[in-house]
């Protein structure tokens, strides 16, 4: 279709049971290209939308419930990647800023209530990876800052109200561990000094208005 600027082209192998479409519009330069394999269950869809830099790839596995989506932003250097897994009810996202050195990704297992989350921005050198065991009421934070030597490791065991935060600074070889039971009041903090061989522990039992140290 000239005056739209309009190709189609439809291409089946039925002894294959493939059937291929691709549609082109030249004055929106977007492309638009099907492809499904029957006897695999198999569906592919590519968009591209040139004059935007975007390519959208969708891809099917009926027979294993497998959903993939794939978005591409090439002018803002982003890209994005989407996985399903229905039959075991796990979710896949990984989404990359190429710009800012930022990759994240996120794992959800529904049948487990699990959620894990990581976070990695690469000109801070900082990972921060995020789990969450719902059906233990847990909860782990961990962050990295690698040119300070940092790691930092926070617990939450919620059923238990008990609270663990871990603080490492390598290049100091200082160690510092907070524990926290709220049911009891009890208040736990142990800091190591290894240049020094210095070891500092605080308890405090609040509900005796009880220090030691």
């Amino acid at each position: 279709l000239c005056y739209l600027s309009l190709n189609v082209v439809s291409v089946s192998l039925c002894y294959l049971s493939v059937n291929v479409v691709s549609v082109r519009l030249c004055y929106l330069s977007v492309n638009v290209v099907s492809v499904r394999l029957c006897y695999l269950s198999l569906n592919v869809v590519s968009v591209s939308l040139c004059y935007l830099s975007v390519n959208v790839v969708f891809v099917r596995l009926c027979y294993l419930s497998v959903n993939v989506v794939s978005v591409r932003l090439c002018y803002l250097s982003v890209n994005v990647v989407s996985v399903r897994l229905c039959y075991l009810s796990v979710n896949v996202v990984s989404v990359r800023l190429c710009y800012l050195s930022v990759n994240e990704v996120s794992v959800r297992l529904c049948y487990l209530s699990v959620n894990v989350v990581s976070v990695r921005l690469c000109y801070l050198s900082l990972n921060v990876v995020s789990v969450r065991l719902c059906y233990l009421s847990v909860n782990v934070v961990s962050v990295r800052l690698c040119y300070l030597s940092l790691n930092v490791v926070s617990v939450r065991l919620c059923y238990l109200s008990l609270n663990v935060v871990s603080v490492r600074l390598c290049y100091l070889s200082v160690n510092v561990v907070s524990v926290r039971l709220c049911y009891l009041s009890v208040n736990v903090v142990s800091v190591r000094l290894c240049y020094l061989s210095v070891n500092v522990v605080s308890v405090r039992l609040c509900y005796h208005s009880q220090q030691h140290c």
